[in-house]
């Protein structure tokens, strides 16, 4: 389906001045995930509402089995978790509660004037209020415009993100390729107010594309359950460093142990110290957090020269 431009930015604007003070929001982005020369994926999440929850609100502490045979096994069993002041998950600080709605994606070559579009599809509730939507049929070696628009059930306007993104070369084509590579992003390793210092640093090599080469959440210490499980993506991608490098680059991700289940962790592995949090249930949240289809292992060409495998 094609959509004149003009008619659009009427529609998006008025909707904006209307509606998307009231939500839904956007709060933790979108990311543009698994690009070929014809093919990718974009991931968004509605939220309650516009920013993360402040910084100083609520926390969320864990108890452990302190006798000292636990102790000598340095794997301490779970006691109990305990939310301060008796909230909830989408209390604390720094969570971003999600919600109901439709989300739908626009998109169109930049020399284009009349814009693609994907049809109106409902975030899962049940998965984190996530979706995720297929654009196929792209030019190769490309610069797409993006728009991600949301709505409530109602049907009533909410936010609306713009961003970009480079589709690859077809296999015969020579092509200049630049890319960047990142790994092992804890949330208390941020260098800068709003997030991690590297990102900004990493637009300014216009990359044809990002690879997160995993680690990119740590579960271990505080990822007890599903939902504290989800909490540590909604915390990573609320950074501004984040949502906006991702508005602008491809990416592609890695599955590694700490955003699976625990450090060196397997399928048939058992650990008292992750609670009710299981490896199978990790493996699902890395599925239902960043675009990348079925599987986590793939492989993608760029060009004459430069294939990528991710493991």
């Amino acid at each position: 389906m094609k959509l004149n431009w003009s008619v659009l930015a009427c529609c998006v604007l008025i909707g904006q001045s209307l509606n998307a003070q009231e939500g839904p929001f956007q709060a933790t982005g979108f990311k543009v995930g698994e690009v070929t020369n014809t093919f990718a994926i974009v991931w968004t999440r509605l939220t309650k509402r516009e920013h993360r929850n402040p910084a100083d609100g609520p926390n969320v502490s864990v108890q452990y089995d302190e006798s000292d045979a636990a102790l000598e096994r340095r794997d301490r069993a779970v006691r109990s978790v305990t939310f301060e002041n008796g909230v909830g998950i989408g209390d604390i600080r720094l969570a971003v509660p999600g919600t109901d709605g439709d989300v739908r994606v626009l998109y169109k070559p930049r020399s284009a004037t009349d814009w693609n579009m994907t049809s109106w599809e409902p975030v899962d509730s049940l998965g984190d209020f996530t979706r995720q939507l297929t654009l196929s049929g792209l030019q190769p070696d490309t610069r797409y415009d993006v728009r991600v628009e949301s709505r409530t059930p109602e049907h009533h306007a909410g936010q609306t993100l713009d961003g970009e993104f480079q589709t690859a070369p077809i296999a015969e084509c020579a092509s200049r390729i630049v890319f960047t590579v990142s790994t092992c992003h804890g949330d208390n390793d941020q260098d800068r107010p709003d997030g991690f210092n590297i990102f900004p640093e990493m637009l300014k090599l216009d990359p044809d594309f990002y690879v997160h080469a995993g680690d990119i959440v740590y579960y271990d210490s505080l990822a007890k359950t599903v939902d504290l499980a989800r909490y540590h993506w909604q915390r990573a991608y609320s950074w501004p460093t984040n949502v906006e490098f991702h508005r602008h680059v491809g990416s592609y991700f890695i599955k590694d142990d700490h955003d699976t289940w625990r450090n060196d962790c397997w399928p048939a592995m058992e650990s008292p110290f992750m609670y009710e949090f299981t490896f199978r249930q990790g493996q699902a949240i890395f599925l239902e957090q960043v675009p990348v289809g079925e599987r986590t292992w793939r492989t993608r060409r760029w060009g004459k020269d430069l294939q990528i495998w991710m493991v």
